[in-house]
């Protein structure tokens, strides 16, 4: 029921029990002079008109009409049967007030106290009509309300106003509570008399009211709180109705900005050429949702990669007036993905070339030894050399290695002192497979320094130095330069042909990196140096 009706359902009580108060007061006239047949006449004629000014439309028409009716049967009678007909009426009136039982209707004198309490009264607040007259209208009050001065505040309202309207808490002959829409209103017989009060218990609406708006709250709350999803809502052409706190942090835009806004404004050049805007929401009409990964554009430009779910947004009555649309980033997540499929790929990639350099070391290794120990001796040192190796890239993530700890991790097995091994150059970060070529070459001269050169003496040292050379000739660019020099070792000769650790230094530092290398065999040891372009393959600084 609406509150307009309601209130006009008050003004129709009201104006009936002015009515039977009025009525009262003729009857007790005419009870007077009955014998005058024009007196009966007016006061029928009086009420019938009353009725029918006062007392029309709404949910109070039948009541209304039942007045009206009474007045005009009232009229049509003899003088002779008048009396009679005029006590029928005024308990037919009064059955009509009582009869208005979803209403507390209420009198009170000018002092507050009850004068007048119908069963609507009885029904809503538990005291019977015998149990309240004379008593204090407060005795409906709250407390708190009570102790306010409330009930005196609304009398003085209406001597100053009229009528007084309003809505809160009252209170039955049992303790409990009910919320009420009432109304008071100065009750006259000619001139004021007291107050008429009119209840209405309107405690489910209140609590349907309360219930909707703290879960609208919550909803809120929720959706505001939900700072990692941009929430917002969109009109059936696509701008934007609603828009979050977490879209203002995942998209950018303040809400301000983005109300009124297209929704497009979110999807890339490609997306729109394509078509996927329409799509998306063809398919959450079609299928009630839409759920897709895409690239999305924040209000500075950056894409973000965003996981979203798009459904219409509908009526109680089923109509479409929207769209719902839910998106999270995930940019972080996507690129975390991407670097680890790319990570898996070059895994992938480095096992095989560690594989082919394997298989190159028991192709090579065989064709050098004479003994089943001795190939399994060269074998184990360099698989584990390239284990070695293996460790501190992964512990890089395979992101590389300092040229430095690639020197120190290879050299260390085979010194018994720090001192003996002299370790000098620019930083210098190279890449997975560099290092890999690098250690390798490292690995065979450090080996055969260990059985046949510095490192196989005890005053034997080793120094291994780099530098970045810019020659003019090649200003777009720069080379490694790395010398392996021993010293205070044994004389060492030129051996009578190439073996392996020789092949493969020279085939991996070569073909691999584009770089040269030069091997002497001098008076104190051997000394190489390497000469790598700094380039993609190699590293960088």
């Amino acid at each position: 029921m609406s509150d307009d009706v309601e209130r006009l359902l008050r003004h129709e009580a009201a104006d009936l029990q002015a009515e039977v108060a009025r009525l009262r007061r003729e009857l007790a006239a005419a009870r007077s002079d009955l014998a005058s047949p024009e007196g009966t006449a007016r006061l029928v004629q009086a009420a019938a008109q009353h009725a029918q000014e006062h007392l029309h439309g709404g949910l109070a028409g039948p009541i209304a009409m039942a007045v009206h009716g009474q007045a005009l049967q009232i009229a049509s009678v003899t003088p002779a049967s008048s009396r009679v007909v005029l006590l029928q009426s005024e308990e037919h009136l009064r059955a009509i007030v009582e009869s208005a039982n979803d209403h507390a209707i209420i009198t009170a004198g000018f002092d507050g106290c009850i004068t007048g309490w119908n069963s609507g009264a009885t029904r809503l607040l538990g005291w019977e009509e015998a149990d309240v007259l004379g008593r204090p209208l407060r005795l409906i009050f709250t407390p708190e309300d009570s102790a306010a001065g409330v009930p005196e505040a609304e009398m003085r309202k209406v001597l100053e106003e009229g009528k007084g309207v309003d809505e809160r808490w009252l209170i039955r002959r049992d303790g409990t509570r009910f919320f009420a829409l009432g109304e008071l209103l100065l009750l006259h017989d000619g001139e004021p008399i007291g107050y008429l009060k009119i209840l209405r218990d309107r405690t489910a609406q209140r609590q349907a009211e309360e219930a909707l708006r703290e879960s609208e709250e919550r909803y809120r709350l929720i959706v505001e709180s939900a700072r990692d999803y941009a929430i917002f809502t969109t009109s059936l052409e696509g701008r934007i109705t609603t828009w979050n706190r977490g879209a203002c942090e995942v998209l950018g835009w303040d809400e301000a900005d983005a109300i009124g806004r297209p929704n497009a404004i979110l999807y890339t050049p490609e997306d729109h050429l394509a078509g996927v805007l329409e799509a998306e929401m063809a398919e959450a009409l079609a299928k009630g949702r839409s759920e897709h990964d895409r690239w999305h554009l924040r209000a500075d430009g950056v894409r973000i990669w965003g996981t979203e779910v798009v459904t219409p947004l509908q009526d109680s009555d089923g109509t479409t007036h929207g769209f719902l649309k839910i998106l999270r980033d995930r940019t972080d997540q996507k690129r975390e993905e991407e670097h680890r499929r790319l990570l898996l790929a070059e895994l992938n990639h480095r096992v095989k070339n560690t594989l082919a350099i394997v298989q190159s070391f028991v192709t090579q290794t065989a064709h050098g030894v004479e003994t089943a120990a001795a190939l399994r001796d060269a074998l184990e040192e360099r698989l584990n050399a390239l284990a070695t190796l293996h460790d501190l890239l992964s512990r890089r993530a395979w992101q590389g290695a300092d040229l430095a700890d690639v020197v120190r991790v290879t050299l260390t097995p085979y010194t018994d002192s720090l001192e003996r091994v002299q370790v000098q150059g620019p930083e210098l970060r190279l890449a997975p497979n560099a290092a890999l070529v690098l250690s390798m070459a490292l690995h065979e001269l450090a080996t055969n320094a260990a059985k046949f050169g510095a490192l196989s003496v005890p005053q034997g040292q080793v120094d291994v130095s780099w530098r970045l050379d810019r020659p003019p000739e090649a200003p777009g660019g720069a080379t490694l330069d790395l010398s392996w020099r021993e010293r205070s070792g044994p004389p060492v000769k030129t051996p009578p042909r190439r073996g392996f650790g020789s092949r493969l230094i020279e085939t991996g530092v070569t073909y691999q990196l584009g770089g040269d290398v030069r091997l002497e065999f001098g008076a104190e040891g051997v000394e190489c140096r390497f000469r790598i372009p700094l380039s993609g393959k190699l590293g960088s600084v």
